[in-house]
């Protein structure tokens, strides 16, 4: 987990830079509808959050799966964030 601590503050720096246009969005499954199954920690609902409080535009995320990964449902709560598209294989 150090690293991806350190990249969300190489990232959050590069805000000041000018903000982030993309962000690729990990998961275990998605929706058609954007919302994601991570792993359970909410690291990138907080970073994405901090993104959309920093940035005057927030970037666009998107959820890279495979087409078994791309389900109905996933359980989400309020503090949740929806990737943008999810991009899938057919």
């Amino acid at each position: 987990m150090k690293v991806l601590a350190c990249i969300f503050r190489r990232s959050l720096s590069t805000h000041i830079a000018g903000g982030l246009d993309l962000v690729v969005v990990p998961g275990l499954a998605f929706t058609l509808e954007g919302h994601r199954l991570g792993r359970g920690k909410g690291y990138y609902d907080v970073f994405l959050d901090k993104c959309r409080k920093i940035q005057g535009t927030p970037p666009l995320t998107v959820g890279l799966a495979f087409s078994q990964q791309v389900v109905p449902y996933v359980p989400t709560d309020k503090d949740d964030i929806c990737v943008d598209r999810v991009l899938y294989s057919t």
